[in-house]
């Protein structure tokens, strides 16, 4: 039986207090850990209450992702690192047409950058504001959307909460369609009731 090859040497940032595992990708040796130094950074998309979100471009692929920008000194404040550790976990995990996507992580002594998937038409909410109301037929388009990113994440081994959906946390892409984002405060389910908010 043939051994597989050692992981090729990659670039790792130097992190004095690393809080987040490494980038399945890095781990593997497939590539550098990536850093801000990659990406064109563009305009702020969202602000929450552990970060910032912006448009950029990746240097090399051209490609645009949102980066989600979170602050490590409230993760500590608020003993968040478990949550951080779980939200990425579960994106990694996750794959559908309907639920926005990681691509990458990556970390510094200050923030943790989360590359995920660039939804064009940015929050349901922003959209909302500007119609007041949208007509049935959109209205139950975007109930499908999230009714098929719920189905998916709740019939997962074991199954995904999301635990904060809310018209922020759904993102429209340029054609259309409904994508859930935003796992901080997901959590797998158990044989168990949950008795959290």
């Amino acid at each position: 039986m043939k051994e597989s090859a050692a992981p090729t040497k990659v670039r790792i940032n130097k992190v004095q207090d690393r809080m987040i595992f490494l980038a399945p990708s890095v781990k593997l040796g497939q590539e550098n850990e990536a850093n801000l130094r990659d990406f064109d950074i563009g305009d702020i998309l969202g602000q929450g209450a552990f970060g910032k979100v912006f448009k950029v471009v990746h240097k090399v692929s051209k490609r645009v992702f949102a980066l989600k920008i979170i602050d490590k000194k409230r993760i500590r404040k608020n003993s968040m690192e478990a949550q951080m550790q779980n939200e990425i976990k579960i994106m990694y995990s996750l794959n559908h047409p309907n639920v926005v996507r990681l691509f990458n992580h990556f970390e510094d002594d200050e923030s943790i950058y989360l590359v995920v998937e660039f939804a064009e038409e940015g929050q349901l909410m922003n959209k909302l504001k500007k119609v007041r109301k949208f007509p049935e037929a959109v209205a139950a388009g975007y109930l499908r959307d999230l009714v098929s990113a719920l189905g998916y994440i709740h019939n997962r081994t074991p199954p995904i909460l999301h635990r904060d959906i809310k018209p922020e946390n759904l993102l429209m892409t340029a054609d259309g369609k409904l994508k859930l984002g935003d796992f901080g405060w997901s959590n797998y389910g158990t044989e168990e009731e949950r008795m959290t908010y």
